[in-house]
């Protein structure tokens, strides 16, 4: 039996624990919402309305940079950003629950916070199965909490919509799921740690495999070996039973403690704490600051998807990360307000799993839309916001004053009133604790000094005057093109070393794919960048994608330029690949390589995909008589293509398998069209002829209404503006077309 409670949620004690055990400290006990620890994907997700753009920036006002709002927002532990499906008639939403060690969840309340479009009711699924499933209940938006008398089980919770009178789509601003009051899980066994040298640390345990109550292993490190069992100290949540510790200091003793935890949340402390010592030897960093910098346009990462990529990139020598979402309104356009309780709390986990991780969290606040440099009032709200920052336990922050009103007359007068600025700030900072640190990112922030000297004198002389900023305080430089640069020079990064009379900063747009750029996905490695530039810059700073998941296979090739002194990016590509790729690494890289050409980068054209060359290979061999070979390669090619998506659905990284669904479905579209226009080149009858033809340009033309970029070399007209060339038409369509003339 069901019982159906609606109202607000009123928070209980799911159950009590033993006193003995308590003081005994074998058991914690917190109801923790697994909501964010579920994989999510919906029917569909709808671009931000005009009227859902908060601030007043004319800057948002270009649909272009507006969010989408999208599947993770349901389940981010933020109330201001939400789930929004498009008008229709079968809209869903899944939470994927179920994981390895738990493929069948116990599900005893759900609690849904409904945004402004609303169903007319709603069909609650909880199964195992994605195709075979029966709705256990239906209920109607007023009714908020779902609680059930009796644990339903399950590896999937399905949210079947029926649209309302309107159907103006469904909202969701968050879903919370709570398991049942449990007994706490064991405690792992025979856990060991093994140095693998001198940055490498494995852990491993096992876990009885009779004990079916637990969800996920927590991993913490200490320095010491009374460290605390805190998020402070938590570096990784895992379905595995083994882990390996990366980008370590040699010769160095870390602590660990394996915590299993129940699906309610329960946890189960009593393992004993182990330790080993990183092997002697040394590490090599390119530059002392290695960082990611969410500075993009578009829809700004969900939460739980920073705490996952914090992690990645800790891993992987990185040991920065910057927040300086253009779309976060508390960042930019509403600069002045705190942050919600919620945001704040989000905040908090931020800085503590940065502090567990090695990371140095750098709050980003970006003012100058409509600051009045010379108004001591607005000095002193921005310094209120920041010390609002401080006490959630931000201690790195950069003042962003690009892409403002007025950015094309800088000069040194709009110069000597931000220096004014950012040595006041910095000022501030230090006297609430002298090891705040600031960055800035100036208005002017491309292109080489020298050019500047030539082109524009008031940019020029805005560039000279910044170098009376406070030595301490490090300035941002994007490098030596207008905004994406194919080519980061030694030579020109060492003109502002120089100038500035301070190593740099650059802040890398790759491969960001905001504004007109949103279908294109960047896999290809990190490319480019002198590998002495470390002489003239303290750190470069990645702002990647969208996709949070995606940017994991270009991060992990920068993480090889920062930490390898001989770098090889295409080396490092390949590992990419095989580490992000696992469950599925031949689909991932059948569209990775489709996936490498970059239409602000000459040296990225379509001319250098491998299909473009294979293709060429084949026309050559075809003209001269003799292709059977090339037809051979092609085909088993384009027949990987045609079963990508299936194929790449093995991910273990689901979340990955649901940022490139949308480009694998569209290679798939594309392999099966070759695959007809390769049958239509050795067909001899002229009506099958027509019939190949025929289906071969129907999947072209269902491929162009997937919008996303595959192996496609096209540019937007805002692009152009700024020195894109146009290129060719996408490999794969042209090569159809082209097959279909002979």
């Amino acid at each position: 039996m069901k019982k159906i409670i609606s109202g607000i949620m009123v928070m209980i004690s799911l159950m009590a624990i033993k006193a003995e055990k308590a003081m005994a400290g074998e058991m914690r006990y917190k109801s923790v919402n697994r909501a964010p620890d579920a994989v999510v994907s919906a029917s569909s997700y709808r671009r931000q309305k005009f009227s859902e753009v908060l601030g007043g920036s004319i800057l948002l006002y270009a649909p272009q940079v507006w969010n989408h709002w999208i599947p993770g927002y349901a389940v981010d532990k933020d109330n201001e950003t939400f789930w929004a499906s498009e008008p229709g008639e079968s809209e869903w939403l899944e939470l994927e629950l179920g994981n390895r060690l738990m493929p069948s969840v116990p599900i005893k309340r759900i609690v849904i916070n409904w945004g402004k479009n609303l169903p007319r009711g709603v069909s609650v699924v909880i199964t195992n199965e994605r195709k075979v499933f029966q709705p256990l209940l239906y209920i109607k938006p007023e009714q908020k909490i779902i609680e059930f008398d009796s644990p339903e089980k399950g590896r999937f919770l399905l949210l079947l919509f029926h649209p309302g009178e309107k159907n103006q789509g469904v909202s969701i601003r968050e879903i919370e799921v709570y398991g049942p009051e449990e007994d706490a899980p064991s405690a792992p066994v025979s856990v060991r740690a093994e140095a693998l040298g001198p940055q490498e640390i494995k852990l491993s345990w096992r876990y009885p495999e009779k004990d079916s109550r637990v969800y996920l292993f927590k991993i913490y490190r200490g320095d010491s070996a009374g460290f605390a069992i805190d998020r402070a100290h938590l570096i990784e949540e895992t379905a595995q039973t083994e882990f390996v510790d990366k980008s370590l200091k040699p010769g160095t003793v870390y602590y660990y403690k394996i915590v299993p935890e129940g699906f309610s949340g329960i946890q189960n402390v009593s393992a004993a704490r182990v330790s080993a010592t990183t092997l002697p030897g040394t590490s090599y960093s390119r530059m002392p600051i290695r960082g990611v910098i969410e500075g993009f346009y578009n829809e700004p990462w969900p939460h739980t998807e920073r705490v996952r990529l914090l992690r990645f990139i800790a891993q992987n020598s990185f040991n920065h990360y910057i927040y300086a979402p253009k779309n976060d309104p508390y960042h930019r356009q509403l600069w002045r307000e705190s942050y919600p309780d919620d945001q704040k709390e989000n905040f908090r986990e931020l800085v503590d799993t940065a502090s567990a991780l090695g990371i140095s969290f750098t709050y980003g606040i970006s003012p100058g839309l409509n600051i009045n440099y010379n108004d001591p009032a607005e000095v002193e709200t921005l310094k209120k916001k920041l010390k609002e920052m401080f006490e959630l336990g931000v201690r790195s922050f950069i003042l962003c004053l690009d892409d403002i009103p007025g950015s094309d007359r800088a000069d040194e007068k709009m110069a000597l009133d931000q220096v004014k600025l950012v040595d006041e700030i910095h000022r501030y900072l230090k006297s609430l604790d002298k090891n705040c640190e600031l960055f800035f990112c100036p208005t002017v922030y491309s292109f080489p000094y020298s050019y500047w000297q030539k082109k524009n004198k008031s940019f020029a002389g805005y560039l000279e005057t910044l170098a009376r900023i406070d030595k301490e305080v490090l300035i941002m430089w994007t490098g030596p093109s207008q905004t994406f640069s194919d080519v980061i020079d030694l030579e020109s990064a060492m003109e502002y070393k120089k100038l500035w009379s301070r190593p740099i900063l650059i802040w890398d747009n790759y491969p960001v794919n905001d504004v007109s750029l949103q279908k294109n996905i960047f896999l290809g490695p990190y490319l480019g960048r002198d590998l002495k530039l470390g002489e003239a810059v303290a750190g470069i700073f990645s702002n990647p994608m969208f996709l949070s998941n995606a940017n994991r296979i270009p991060l992990f090739t920068m993480g090889r330029y920062f930490s390898v002194e001989n770098y090889d990016p295409w080396h490092a590509y390949e590992e990419a690949l095989r580490v992000v790729g696992k469950g599925a690494e031949s689909p991932l890289k059948a569209l990775a390589d489709c996936l490498l050409n970059h239409p602000m980068f000459p040296s990225r054209t379509i001319e250098t995909l491998p299909v473009k060359k294979q293709i060429d290979e084949f026309w050559k061999a075809y003209n001269s008589g003799n292709y059977q070979k090339e037809l051979t390669g092609l085909k088993a090619l384009f027949e990987s293509y045609a079963s990508n998506p299936e194929a790449l659905s093995n991910l273990e990284n689901q979340r990955l398998y649901y940022e490139l669904k949308p480009a694998s479905e569209k290679l798939s579209l594309y392999g099966r069209a070759c695959l007809k226009a390769l049958e239509y080149l050795e067909e001899k009858d002229s009506d099958k002829r027509g019939f190949l033809k025929k289906e071969a340009r129907q999947m072209l033309k269902q491929a162009k209404k997937n919008k996303w970029k595959v192996a496609d070399p096209g540019v937007s007209a805002l692009y152009a503006l700024i020195g894109a060339k146009p290129q060719n038409q996408p490999v794969l369509e042209k090569f159809v077309k082209d097959a279909l003339k002979k």
